[in-house]
């Protein structure tokens, strides 16, 4: 007899799981519903130079790593020119609307040169570099980890890269660096399944 308690016991878990499963699925993907993604990439020119951030997809599985990068192009006069930024001159600051997170993007700030060659475009992939204190909720850190890893869950996000850079030139005889801060939007969903 106590085994075929525990025998319909676990049938009962199950079942309640399975139910609650399915209903917590339903309820993301109305939450995702309210969201429409509207650009995928965008292309950005100032000067010189055109930004371009690009999405793969609209659409991410649970699970799947992104495939997101950022590309600067130099389309000046010059057959080449040299620029000064960061570890990297892209950024990747992402918002999760369902959730009202902001995903600050996190890199080394030493000062590299890279040389642009004319209409030779260099490209950042986006990888997840992220921020998070002791003091944040174990909800915020267990999520940064997973976008730490490349591999966000579910939700609604809205990324807002930049390139930013500067280039020295000559100004009457006195050299003088100008700086650049090329931005655009994009945005993805992250649905839940396999």
């Amino acid at each position: 007899m106590k085994k075929y308690f525990i025998f319909i016991s676990l049938i009962c878990v199950f079942i309640l799981s399975s139910c609650t499963t399915k209903e917590d699925t339903k309820k993301d993907s109305s939450i995702l519903d309210q969201y429409k993604v509207k650009n995928t990439n965008v292309e950005v020119r100032d000067g010189d130079f055109v930004y371009r951030l690009v999405s793969d997809k609209k659409e991410y599985k649970e699970g799947e790593a992104l495939k997101i990068h950022a590309e600067l192009e130099y389309v000046g006069k010059l057959n080449k020119i040299t620029i000064s930024h960061a570890e990297s001159p892209f950024y990747f600051n992402v918002e999760e609307k369902t959730r009202n997170y902001d995903i600050p993007y996190f890199m080394n700030m030493p000062l590299v040169k890279t040389i642009l060659i004319k209409r030779k475009p260099i490209k950042g992939s986006y990888n997840g570099g992220v921020v998070y204190s002791a003091d944040d909720t174990k909800t915020y850190i267990n999520f940064m980890k997973q976008i730490a890893k490349g591999k966000p869950p579910f939700g609604y996000y809205v990324m807002n890269g930049y390139a930013e850079f500067d280039i020295e030139s000559t100004v009457n005889g006195k050299k003088v660096n100008k700086k650049f801060k090329i931005e655009g939007q994009i945005d993805y969903k992250v649905k839940k399944g396999k």
